[in-house]
C-alpha cells in the first residue's frame, strides 16, 4: 500500500495532508545518490560540446514532463548559444498513433529514435514504474546501438534501472506517481537552472 494511502487510512484534514505530502517529498528528493546525479550533469555537459541532441520519452504524466523538459532545456536561457537542442518524442501525435495504429504502441518511441537518434546524443527516459514495454524497447534499441540513456525513475526503478547508463532513482512506495512525478520536475527544473545560471555567469 502507498505510503499517501495509509495518510488517508486515520487522517483526512487537508492541513495535514499538505504537511505530509512536502515531509514525505522532501524526503524522497533528499535520498537521490549524489554520485550518479553529477555523472548525469558531466553527461549533459558533454552534448553541448558534441552538437549533439537530447531526446525525452514518457507515458502519461511523464510524457508531459518530457515535453516540459524539452521546453526547458532548448528555451530556458533565451539564448541560443546556451540552449541545448532537446526534443521530446511524446509530441509528434500524427507519428505516434500512425505506429501505434499500424504497428505497436510498444513501437512509438524505438522507430523514432532509429530515425533520429545518433551516438553522439542522449535520450532521458522519464517513468514512475520504469517498466512501461514501449520504454524497456526503446532502451534495449539504444543499447544496441550504443546510445547513451538516462532515467529519471521512482518506485525500485523497474526494469529500466539495469538498463540505463545513467538511472536517478527517487525512491517511494509504489504507486505515490504525485510525489514521483513531481521529483522528475523539481529534477529538470534543477539541472536546466544550473546550466542556466552557471553559463550566464
Amino acid at each position: 500500500m502507498s505510503k499517501t494511502k495509509k495518510f488517508f487510512e486515520n487522517n483526512n484534514n487537508f492541513n495535514d495532508f499538505y504537511y505530509f505530502y512536502i515531509e514525505y517529498l522532501n524526503k524522497i528528493l533528499s535520498n537521490i545518490d549524489l554520485d550518479k546525479l553529477n555523472a548525469l550533469k558531466e553527461r549533459i555537459k558533454k552534448i553541448k560540446g558534441d552538437n549533439a541532441t537530447i531526446f525525452t520519452i514518457g507515458n502519461g504524466g511523464s510524457a508531459t514532463t518530457a515535453s516540459h523538459i524539452a521546453t526547458d532545456f532548448s528555451f530556458a536561457n533565451r539564448n541560443a548559444l546556451h540552449d541545448f537542442k532537446c526534443i521530446s518524442l511524446c509530441d509528434n501525435l500524427g507519428l505516434i498513433t500512425a505506429v501505434g495504429n499500424d504497428t505497436s504502441f510498444d513501437d512509438i518511441f524505438t522507430v523514432q529514435l532509429e530515425r533520429l537518434a545518433t551516438k553522439k546524443d542522449l535520450v532521458i527516459f522519464i517513468s514512475g514504474s520504469g517498466n512501461s514495454q514501449n520504454l524497456i524497447s526503446a532502451a534495449n534499441f539504444c543499447k544496441s546501438k550504443s546510445i547513451d540513456t538516462a532515467g529519471f525513475l521512482s518506485f525500485d526503478g523497474g526494469k529500466l534501472l539495469s538498463l540505463l547508463d545513467y538511472p536517478i532513482l527517487f525512491k517511494s512506495e509504489l504507486g505515490d506517481y504525485g510525489q514521483a512525478e513531481d521529483c522528475h520536475l523539481i529534477l529538470n527544473h534543477i539541472i536546466a537552472n544550473y546550466f542556466r545560471f552557471k553559463n550566464n555567469r
